[in-house]
């Protein structure tokens, strides 16, 4: 009885091995070129980029140098030959601000198309960025940034000053931020490390993890549909209060919390700290989800 069933799974396990056996090749077209921006201080970066894949550093030197490739592939060269031209650059400059960036100009594209920018800007310089379909990287800021992105993972290490993210289905990491920070996060998980200063979250329909590291923090999250995690080495400095409203607040039994549920479904925690200092602002609220205070060690 077991023979039908035995050799209809050969069967699928040869199809399967012929499909992979049989990969499809693609064909790459790629343009490339190099650019040489002035840069005034004061003036704005604003970065554009649609299927993009963006990383920007600072270096020492006082002009933006934007290295951009684009590339298009597809099984038949000549529909990447062809289709690469969809993708047009451009740049914009005015005394206030300088734009660069690029557009999609088909929308019956069937190559895969995307761009890698590489930017070096000066330190003082501060950036823009919109991305959507792609991911960012920026590390070493000095002056804060303003992110939009959709659709689009984006990595931010040792950035100060203010902050501002807006991102839609993608994933935010941020390692060493201080300063005054703003987060929206719409089904996106946001995972923050050795952070200092003050932080406003707000998310929906995904999970956030802050591994903290005894450093001034003033910390709000509100989040709908969303899971919280905080970490951190001394947890007995926190001035926590912790409201879930029908989900579960989970908390090492050494910290004394005061508890109230009330009658709305609604379970809150309050935590003071040991020392004498005032203790360090964290307060979140979940609606539809759970609150998670461990230590990190």
């Amino acid at each position: 009885m077991k023979l039908p069933y035995l050799f209809s799974l050969s069967l699928a396990l040869l199809l399967c091995s012929n499909v992979m056996a049989q990969e499809i090749e693609l064909q790459v077209m790629t343009k490339s070129f190099q650019e040489k921006i002035s840069f005034q201080e004061g003036q704005l970066l604003k970065i554009e980029g649609t299927k993009s894949k963006v990383e920007v550093i600072t270096w020492d030197k006082d002009f933006i140098h934007a290295d951009v490739k684009m590339i298009a592939k597809h099984p038949e060269l000549a529909v990447a030959k062809k289709e690469i031209e969809f993708i047009t650059y451009f740049k914009e400059e005015t005394p206030e601000e300088i734009r660069i960036g690029n557009v999609i100009t088909s929308d019956s594209v069937v190559a895969g198309l995307n761009v890698i920018y590489t930017i070096s800007i000066p330190k003082n310089c501060k950036i823009e960025l919109a991305n959507y379909f792609g991911s960012a990287n920026i590390v070493d800021l000095s002056n804060g940034l303003n992110i939009k992105s959709e659709f689009c993972n984006v990595a931010l290490e040792n950035i100060a000053g203010d902050v501002k993210v807006n991102t839609y289905y993608g994933d935010l990491i941020g390692v060493m931020i201080n300063g005054d920070v703003d987060i929206i996060a719409n089904r996106s998980n946001v995972t923050l490390s050795e952070i200092s200063g003050k932080f406003d979250i707000k998310a929906n329909q995904g999970i956030i993890k802050v591994f903290a590291n005894q450093s001034y923090l003033d910390l709000t999250i509100d989040a709908e549909k969303t899971d919280v995690y905080f970490y951190d080495q001394l947890l007995s400095s926190y001035n926590f209060n912790l409201n879930s409203k029908d989900g579960e607040i989970d908390l090492p039994e050494h910290l004394l919390a005061k508890y109230d549920l009330r009658d709305s479904g609604i379970k809150n925690a309050v935590i003071k700290p040991t020392a004498e200092l005032s203790g360090i602002k964290v307060a979140i609220n979940v609606n539809y989800g759970d609150i998670k205070i461990a230590s990190s060690n």
